[in-house]
């Protein structure tokens, strides 16, 4: 299937507008060479990459700490110290001019943020967004709708351009951010995040290592795209260590950018909700159509909880079997092939009449208002019992490999001997 799906993408592009063949395989050596030195040896400064670490052992805290942000914090709070993670700051981190008290605000992320810190590596992650109902989960993305883009104030390169709520959104948090992790100054940074929560873990991990140098990986579940082709660019030269994790069938990950020139950053990783690997590329729910699915139900394959238990079965059978691990070689051709089929799709959406596009979008959307009516709430009931479970499940994988959870040999020891091993190779 992905051969197939490779030689017919390349097909669409070679028929599309002069660029050729031989330019299109020039240019994806050129990138693959560059992702594959990223993973096979330490570039420019020392680094430690997941992959160093073992991505499968070090992926449950990060699930982890996904879990414990929706939480309240005392809860957070207390499973962070039975876990061995020291929480930074007496609260969850605050995106400023967010009441505590308020029941919804405008922010996409919930507001809130968690910083904790395990031998010297600082866990950062932004709250996936947390609302009672889909009409406040997806307030901001039908609001904006194709994602009106903006450049970065903290962005010097040119044409580099993101998300407009995305980037408001990052400017509540990030003079916050930077203070509590410039006091700290780690040796590593693993910054994560969920649905809209991953846009902004996306953008702080770039700002973190482009503008001040840290060791940082990224590690995003269900996350939409952020910003355009120079932005991922961007994200492909300065956080290397960066692996998407979506469900091909979610919605999200294909907003924004039917129109304008988004594009998806790092390996990815597809799963299914069933735990296993999924690397195809759907197209059902490009374009539009993702706005549509947000309102019925193809948007509940988006929750966070489904990407946990998918993530915990893929992980159970990955520590009997390497060949069910994740696989980097995979990840990294899937990026590049769901890359270019967005973008051919955009190629034949733009060639298409504007009276067909606007059709097209009003027959996507369609009437809001009477979407909105046939939205339910989940009970308290229902979600305490996926609550209860996804932290059983969470509690038993991590328990049941403890040895590798625990950074194999303690992470100081580890990111020592390999940070001597990269000022050895800086040396030659």
């Amino acid at each position: 299937m992905k051969k197939i799906l490779v030689t017919v993408v390349l097909f669409l592009v070679s028929c599309s507008g002069g660029t050729s063949e031989a330019e299109i395989k020039t240019d994806a050596k050129e990138i693959g060479n560059s992702l594959v030195n990223a993973t096979s040896k330490i570039e420019e400064k020392p680094s430690v990459s997941l992959q160093q670490i073992g991505f499968e052992s070090i992926l449950p805290d990060i699930v982890y700490q996904n879990f414990l942000v929706l939480k309240d914090y005392d809860y957070a709070k207390q499973k962070s110290e039975v876990k061995g993670y020291k929480i930074i700051n007496d609260e969850f981190i605050r995106a400023p001019g967010e009441k505590i008290s308020d029941k919804f605000s405008i922010n996409l992320s919930g507001g809130l943020a968690l910083i904790v810190e395990k031998d010297d590596i600082l866990f950062v992650t932004y709250r996936s967004t947390h609302a009672k109902t889909k009409k406040e989960y997806t307030k901001n993305v039908i609001t904006d709708l194709d994602g009106a883009m903006v450049e970065a104030d903290w962005i010097s390169s040119d044409g580099v351009f993101v998300h407009r709520g995305f980037d408001s959104e990052y400017d509540r948090f990030r003079n916050t951010m930077l203070e509590i992790i410039n006091d700290k100054k780690p040796s590593k940074i693993i910054v994560s995040g969920h649905s809209l929560g991953s846009a902004l873990a996306t953008l702080s991990a770039l700002d973190l290592s482009m503008n001040y140098g840290y060791d940082v990986s990224l590690v995003s579940m269900g996350g939409p795209r952020v910003g355009n082709k120079e932005y991922r660019e961007l994200m492909d030269n300065y956080v290397k260590d960066n692996y998407r994790i979506y469900i091909p069938e979610d919605p999200i990950i294909n907003i924004p950018g039917s129109l304008k020139d988004y594009e998806h950053s790092g390996f990815a990783f597809g799963i299914n909700p069933d735990g296993t690997h999924n690397s195809e590329i759907n197209i059902d729910n490009f374009g539009f159509n993702a706005y549509r699915s947000i309102f019925d139900e193809r948007f509940n394959i988006h929750h966070l909880g489904n990407y946990i238990k998918s993530i915990n079965k893929i992980l159970g059978k990955c520590y009997k079997d390497q060949s069910e691990c994740f696989n980097m070689q995979e990840g990294y051709k899937t990026s590049l092939i769901e890359r270019e089929t967005m973008n051919q799709f955009r190629i034949a959406l733009r060639a298409k009449p504007q009276e067909f596009i606007d059709e097209t979008m009003e027959k996507a959307i369609g009437n809001i208002e009477e979407e909105k009516k046939k939205i339910k709430e989940i009970t308290s009931e229902f979600k305490e019992k996926t609550n209860a479970e996804v932290l059983s499940n969470l509690d038993v994988i991590i328990e049941a490999n403890k040895a590798k959870t625990e950074w194999v040999k303690s992470y100081s020891e580890k990111a020592k001997s390999l940070k001597d091993k990269a000022k050895d190779l800086l040396n030659k």
